[in-house]
C-alpha cells in the first residue's frame, strides 16, 4: 500500500498547478474505462496529505465519499443508493470506525448504533420512518455483544417485548405486552445464543416454551419458564 501511495504522489506531483488548493487523481477504473476511485488532496501533497476519496459507479454516479488522511479513512464517510438517497454514514479515526453510525434501508427502516474502535459499543436503535420516526428496537451493545435490557415496539409506538441479555445470550426476565401496555406474559430465559433468533417477531407462548419465528424458520428457546 505504501508503494501505491508513493506512486500516486509521484503522478500527482507531475500534474500540480500552483493556483489550485487541491489536486485530483484517478487511482482505479471500472471495466468500461470510467473512473472508480478518485482522490482529491489538499496541497501541498505529502505522505500525510488530507482530502477526500470518491467512489463512483460505472455510470459516473457517486456511490461513496469520505474524508481521507494518511491513506486511511479519517472523518465522516457516506454511501448512497442509486437514486441518491443516503444508505449509510459513519465516522472513522485512522481507518477504524468510531462514533455514531447509521444504515438506512429502502423500506424506511434504519439503524443507528455506536461503534468504538471498530466494534459495537453502546446504544443500538432500529427506527421506522414511513410516517414519522418510530423506534422499533432499542438495546445496548457491550464489546460487540448484546447486553442488558432490549425493548421492542410496534409501529404505533407501544412496547410489546422486553428481554434481557448477558454476553449476547438471552438471560433473565422476559416480558410481552398487550397494545394497551398491560403485561401479557412473564417468563425467564437462561442462556440462549441470540444469533439463532430473529429478534422482533414473537409468535406464541406454548406452555413452558417460548417460540420465535420469521418467514423461513421457527426456533425454540430452551429453559423458558412461565411465572
Amino acid at each position: 500500500m505504501r508503494i501505491l501511495m508513493i506512486t500516486v504522489f509521484s503522478v500527482v506531483c507531475c500534474f500540480l498547478i500552483s493556483c489550485k488548493d487541491t489536486v485530483e487523481i484517478t487511482i482505479s477504473y471500472h471495466e468500461n474505462g470510467s473512473p472508480f476511485e478518485i482522490l482529491s488532496l489538499y496541497l501541498p501533497v505529502s505522505e500525510d496529505s488530507i482530502g477526500y476519496k470518491y467512489i463512483l459507479r460505472p455510470n459516473g454516479d457517486l456511490q461513496c465519499v469520505g474524508a481521507y488522511k494518511n491513506n486511511r479513512k479519517h472523518g465522516e464517510w457516506k454511501c448512497f443508493y442509486k437514486n441518491g438517497d443516503l444508505k449509510w454514514k459513519s465516522d472513522y479515526i485512522s481507518g477504524v470506525e468510531n462514533g455514531t453510525s447509521e444504515f438506512r434501508e429502502k423500506n424506511g427502516l434504519w439503524r443507528r448504533y455506536s461503534v468504538v474502535n471498530g466494534v459495537l459499543e453502546g446504544i443500538y436503535e432500529e427506527i421506522y420512518t414511513y410516517k414519522n420516526d418510530t423506534i422499533l428496537i432499542k438495546g445496548y451493545f457491550e464489546n460487540d455483544k448484546r447486553s442488558d435490557t432490549w425493548l421492542h415496539f410496534r409501529q404505533n409506538g407501544s412496547k410489546y417485548l422486553e428481554e434481557n441479555y448477558v454476553d449476547d445470550k438471552l438471560y433473565g426476565e422476559q416480558l410481552t405486552y398487550y397494545d394497551n401496555g398491560f403485561i401479557q406474559t412473564r417468563g425467564y430465559v437462561i442462556g440462549t445464543d441470540s444469533s439463532s433468533l430473529n429478534l422482533g417477531y414473537l409468535n406464541i407462548i406454548m406452555e413452558d416454551t417460548l417460540w420465535y419465528y420469521n418467514e423461513n424458520t421457527m426456533g425454540e428457546i430452551d429453559s423458558f419458564v412461565v411465572l
